[in-house]
């Protein structure tokens, strides 16, 4: 066991004896190094961002940290509070959830709250800042992304053509989540689901290095167009 391994034990334990402080602190202290490993480091972000999401849970936040929490700058921050503020009444917030939309905050916090807005059908007009552009919309006449026509084309597409390879379908399942998040608060239409759904299938296969598969495929399910690898890449790792 390597000196990064003996961390990663070491933050599991205090966590799991119950001192997610601790184990937190332990975790920035790690961070603030001149040097870790990217693998190393990719763990830790992610540790760190599931257990502050649950001590945000278990947290009462007052109106002045909701709002401290959102204008942090600190993307695990964002995301804490705003997954916190799934289960409050938004329409108290209207003030508040404007201004962070309209802000440089995280992309993806910022994301989970325009799904939560749409979820809870807060019938309000809101402009949503994402990538340099402006969004008008009002969650209650946009779709939730699980109920929209394209959303369910793809999936079933997915399904259809990966049903043998169950690990690749559901590694499949997940990127379409995470294109259909990233294009909130719009959605797509059915061709653009195909097209999805087919660069997405088409990726996997090339990551395992399943040429026959992508030959078989694309003999299989011809007449749509498909992303460039770099511009779902984009999508994927944005």
């Amino acid at each position: 066991m390597n000196y990064y391994d003996e961390v990663m034990k070491e933050i599991r334990q205090a966590i799991e004896d119950g001192d997610i402080k601790k184990g937190l602190s332990m975790i920035d202290d790690e961070l603030s190094l001149p040097y870790i490993p990217k693998d190393h480091e990719e763990a830790l972000i992610e540790l760190k961002a599931r257990y502050m999401v649950k001590e945000a849970y278990k947290k009462e936040f007052d109106d002045e940290e909701i709002e401290e929490y959102l204008f942090s700058h600190d993307p695990l921050k964002e995301l804490a509070v705003v997954d916190h503020l799934r289960r409050y009444d938004l329409t108290q917030y209207i003030d508040l959830i404007e201004r962070y939309l309209k802000s440089m905050g995280d992309k993806n916090a910022k994301a989970l709250l325009v799904e939560t807005l749409i979820e809870k059908g807060i019938e309000h007009e809101f402009t949503y800042l994402k990538d340099g552009i402006e969004y008008d919309f009002i969650p209650l006449y946009a779709e939730p992304i699980s109920m929209s026509d394209g959303y369910k084309i793809a999936l079933a597409h997915i399904d259809e053509a990966l049903y043998k390879e169950p690990s690749l379908k559901e590694m499949a399942h997940r990127l379409l989540a995470k294109v259909a998040f990233e294009m909130l608060p719009l959605s797509f239409d059915e061709d653009e689901a195909m097209v999805f759904a087919r660069s997405i299938i088409i990726y996997l296969y090339e990551l395992v290095g399943d040429e026959e598969a992508i030959i078989r495929y694309r003999g299989l399910y011809s007449g749509y167009s498909e992303l460039e690898r770099s511009e779902l890449l984009k999508i994927i790792d944005s």
